[in-house]
C-alpha cells in the first residue's frame, strides 16, 4: 500500500516550512503504511521534503518529491490569494504544478493520495485515485484531546459532512443514543465551566452585551477562502465592519481572534469606533477558544471556523459565509442568525455520532494501532469509500466520549 501525502507547496504566511507542522500525520500514517510493506512518500516545496528527510527514522529512507514554490503561481501573476482562490473551482491542467504532480504520480505510483489542504490542481492530478482529506476533526478542542479526521470526499469543498448531510442527519439511532449524546454536550458544558478563566470569559462577555443579542465573531488568519456574499476573507477589517452593518436589529458583534491572527489594541478600538455595533473583550479574553464563548452568546459569524460545531451543540444559530466542512448545516447570511439554528437540535446529534465514528480519530489511537489508518486505506481502494464512514454499526457512546475529556 503506497500512500502519497500531499502537502500545499505555495509558501503560506511568508514561511516556506508553515505547513511542515503535517509532517507529524504523515509520520504516523507512514508507519502504519510500513506495517504491511507499504511507505508513504511527501509531495511538497523543497523545505517541507527537507524537514520530511531529515527526520530520523528506524525503518529506511524517507521518499521526498519537491515541488517549486513560485512556479504555480505564475500563471497568477505570482498573486497567492488568487492561485489559493483557483482551489475551489475546476482544477487547471495548465499550471506547472499539475505536470510537476502528474511525473510524481508516474515515478511513486501510489495507490491512494492524503491531503492536507484544498488544492483542485492536485485533485486533477490524481484524478482516478482514491483521495482522503486530512485535516483537525471538527469537535471542540479547548481542554480535549488530539484529533485527526479523514474525509473521503472533500475538504473544505465537498466534504461528506455536507455531501452527504441527508444521510447523516437519517442515521439509525436510539431514543437512548440521542439522550447518550444529549449528556455528552451537557458534559462538555459543565466541563467549560471547570476553567475559572473560561468562566471569566463568559461573564465579561454577557456584561458587554448589556441584554442585547450577541453575535461571536469568530475571525481567522486572512483567507482565500470564497466568501457567499462575496467579501474578501484576506480583508478581515472589512469583514468584521460589513458583518456589523449586516446583523439584525438590536444584535452586536463581539470579535473572537485565533491565536495567528491578533490587531493591536489601538486597531479594535478603531473599528469599534468606526463600527458601533462592535463590541470589544478586553486582550486577556479575546483570545479565549470562540467555543469556550458560544455558551454565553446567541449566535456566531464566521468564515469557515471548525467552532461553528460548538455553537451547533449548544443550538446556537450560525452565520457560515465562506466555504467550509459545516456550511450546509449553518445559515448563510448574519442576517439569518434571527432565524434560529438551521437543523433541530436531533440532527446535531446525529452529526455528532457521525464525527465520532469513522470519520474523527485520536491522533493516539492512530499512533497505536496501525489497523485504525490501514482499514480506512483498504476501503478506499477496495471501493467502499463513503459507505465506510457513513456505517454506524461499530459506533457506540463510549466511544463518543472517548473523542472528550471531562465528561464524568
Amino acid at each position: 500500500m503506497r500512500a502519497l501525502f500531499f502537502v500545499e507547496p505555495a509558501v503560506q504566511r511568508n514561511e516556506p516550512a508553515h505547513l511542515a507542522s503535517t509532517l507529524n500525520w504523515a509520520e504516523m500514517l507512514r508507519s502504519s503504511a510500513r506495517r504491511v510493506g507499504g511507505d508513504l512518500g511527501v509531495v511538497s516545496n523543497l523545505e517541507i521534503c527537507a524537514a520530511w528527510t531529515e527526520r530520523p527514522t528506524p525503518e529506511g529512507p524517507r521518499q521526498a518529491f519537491a515541488v517549486d514554490a513560485y512556479a504555480p503561481l505564475r500563471p497568477f501573476g505570482y498573486r497567492l490569494n488568487d492561485y489559493m482562490r483557483s482551489h475551489y473551482g475546476p482544477g487547471s491542467r495548465d499550471n506547472p504544478l499539475y505536470a510537476a504532480l502528474s511525473e510524481i504520480r508516474e515515478r511513486f505510483a501510489p495507490d491512494i493520495v492524503l491531503m492536507t489542504y484544498q488544492n483542485s490542481i492536485a485533485e486533477a492530478a490524481f484524478e482516478g485515485l482514491p483521495f482522503i482529506n486530512l485535516s483537525q476533526a471538527p469537535l471542540l478542542r479547548w481542554g480535549h484531546p488530539d484529533r485527526i479526521c479523514f474525509d473521503p470526499t472533500g475538504h473544505q469543498v465537498n466534504s461528506i459532512i455536507g455531501a452527504r448531510g441527508e444521510d447523516i442527519r437519517r442515521a439509525h439511532l436510539s431514543d437512548a443514543d440521542f439522550a447518550g449524546l444529549a449528556e455528552i454536550v451537557a458534559g462538555i458544558r459543565r466541563h467549560q465551566l471547570k476553567e475559572e478563566r473560561m468562566v471569566a470569559a463568559q461573564a465579561e462577555l454577557k456584561a458587554i452585551g448589556g441584554g442585547a443579542p450577541i453575535a461571536l465573531m469568530a475571525v481567522q488568519p486572512a483567507s482565500a477562502v470564497p466568501c457567499r456574499d462575496g467579501l474578501d476573507a484576506s480583508d478581515v477589517q472589512s469583514l468584521l465592519c460589513s458583518w456589523a452593518d449586516q446583523l439584525p436589529p438590536g444584535w452586536i458583534g463581539v470579535p473572537t481572534f485565533h491565536f495567528a491572527l491578533r490587531f493591536g489594541r489601538d486597531l479594535e478600538e478603531a473599528l469599534a469606533r468606526g463600527c458601533p455595533r462592535l463590541r470589544l473583550l478586553s486582550p486577556d479574553h479575546s483570545w479565549i477558544a470562540t467555543e469556550g464563548l458560544i455558551a454565553a452568546a446567541d449566535g456566531m459569524v464566521t468564515v469557515n471556523s471548525n467552532s461553528a460545531m460548538a455553537a451547533l451543540l449548544f443550538e446556537k444559530p450560525v452565520a457560515m459565509l465562506g466555504q467550509g466542512p459545516l456550511s450546509d448545516w449553518c445559515g448563510e447570511h448574519v442576517a439569518d442568525l434571527v432565524r434560529g439554528p438551521r437543523y433541530s437540535g436531533r440532527d446535531i446529534l446525529a452529526l455528532l455520532a457521525f464525527l465520532t465514528n469513522r470519520y474523527s480519530e485520536l491522533v493516539d489511537t492512530v499512533t497505536a494501532d496501525p489497523s485504525v489508518f490501514l482499514g480506512i486505506m483498504q476501503a478506499m481502494t477496495s471501493g467502499v469509500g463513503e459507505a465506510h464512514f457513513l456505517d454506524l454499526s461499530s459506533w457506540s457512546l463510549a466511544r463518543a466520549k472517548s473523542m472528550f475529556y471531562g465528561l464524568n
